[in-house]
């Protein structure tokens, strides 16, 4: 039932439920029921109007256990996506202008957050998302939820993990402001809680209900081709997803 994601979007970060506005959007979704030994990671390009081009990645380690980096290798004609510096998925988009035109006017912003699923209140969504994510109402005791989000080291991935856990105070500081600064999501999103612990932005979840609780790296800016990563400790469990998105729409 917890998702923790990493995405770029230009459509401000948001799914058009209605899908009559075309938008582009590249996931991470890491999701807690999928952890282990190995983890299942959803990934997906969304463009036109809610267009999937989704693929499952299998990572060789539990993603809730400790900080990985995850990252976009955004090229004229494909999409890879990497995660400690291993390409697990490359997808061909030469065939897609809105793709290219969004990379290209670097109009993708990125974004990190932490929601869950309830079986009271269904999300979006395709079946086999859905059925592996699994609801908060089956998490047992993994109450607050939480997912650490860090900036990855200056040049990207990949990067020594020693690099990855060390970066500059100054780049830790900044990721504290704007990591935990949630101006202009109360609408959308209902924070539980923000903190800077260890350089890392903490995001929280208190509630067995369908919260987004979002943080936003606004210092980080608009990005467009090339490589766009953050370390991601994710939140475990049924029915939540840690996210990492671009989006020009505002998240």
């Amino acid at each position: 039932g917890v998702v923790t994601t990493f995405y770029l979007s230009n459509n401000g970060g948001l799914y058009d439920k209605t899908c009559s506005n075309p938008w582009v959007e590249l996931d991470f979704e890491i999701m807690g029921n999928q952890a282990g030994g190995e983890s299942k990671i959803w990934t997906n390009l969304l463009r036109g109007t809610c267009q999937e081009h989704w693929e499952f990645i299998t990572v060789p380690f539990d993603v809730t256990a400790d900080y990985h980096t995850y990252g976009f290798a955004i090229k004229d004609g494909s999409i890879a996506w990497v995660v400690d510096g291993v390409t697990y998925r490359t997808l061909d988009t030469s065939a897609y202008e809105d793709v290219t035109a969004a990379a290209r006017s670097a109009g993708l912003q990125e974004f990190a957050s932490l929601w869950g699923q309830s079986a009271a209140q269904s999300t979006e969504g395709i079946p086999e998302f859905k059925n592996a994510l699994g609801v908060l109402d089956a998490n047992q005791g993994n109450f607050p939820l939480t997912a650490g989000f860090k900036l990855a080291a200056a040049g990207g991935w990949p990067a020594p993990r020693a690099a990855l856990l060390a970066a500059p105070v100054a780049q830790l500081a900044r990721l504290g402001q704007a990591g935990c600064d949630v101006a202009g999501w109360q609408q959308a999103y209902s924070p539980e809680r923000c903190s800077l612990q260890g350089g890392a932005a903490i995001v929280q979840c208190a509630g067995r209900s369908n919260d987004q609780c979002g943080t936003r790296f606004e210092s980080l800016g608009r990005v467009g081709a090339g490589s766009h990563s953050v370390s991601i400790k994710a939140a475990p469990g049924p029915g939540v997803v840690t996210t990492f998105y671009l989006s020009n729409n505002g998240g």
